[in-house]
């Protein structure tokens, strides 16, 4: 048996572990709030740390989803590919969301390109003449939607 102040720090780093994967596997772990849309049909979504709302049409079908949980692909950071989950009732919201703007492109030969940003991907919604930083791909009990996310640090680019 372990003398007293032993067993109290082997507690104590199995709480710290046990703290650190429930942080990281949290909802609130920190990222930035995604605005995302698509069309055909029209919808928009909220994807923030504690709640994801999507709105179908203009309200003609609005779900909060409470207590997300995200999680990133397998090594890399959430900010790159990550997967959503989020449940309300019956309702269940699958989600992912990949960062364009990070994801290496080739040229028409098979080569990287010479300059960093001359192939830089952008997710499109293929109704303004604006590039997003972020595309999403959503199923919603069944129903799947796509489209395009941005956040304040990375707006979409062009015009409108």
């Amino acid at each position: 048996m372990l003398p007293t102040w032993r067993r109290d720090s082997v507690r104590g780093i199995i709480f710290i572990a046990g703290a650190t994967i429930a942080v990281l596997q949290s909802s609130a772990y920190a990222f930035e709030t995604l605005k995302c849309s698509g069309t055909e049909p029209f919808w928009d979504a909220q994807l923030a740390a504690t709640q994801v709302t999507f709105d179908l049409s203009g309200g003609e079908r609005k779900i909060i989803y409470p207590a997300p949980v995200y999680r990133s692909a397998a090594g890399v950071p959430l900010d790159f590919v990550m997967s959503v989950r989020a449940k309300r009732g019956k309702s269940v919201l699958t989600a992912f969301v990949v960062n364009e703007t990070r994801m290496t492109l080739l040229d028409t030969t098979g080569k990287t390109p010479a300059k960093d940003t001359a192939y830089m991907a952008y997710c499109s919604d293929n109704m303004s003449e604006r590039g997003y930083p972020y595309s999403i791909h959503l199923m919603i009990d069944g129903n799947v939607y796509t489209g395009c996310c941005s956040t304040s640090l990375l707006p979409p680019v062009g015009s409108d």
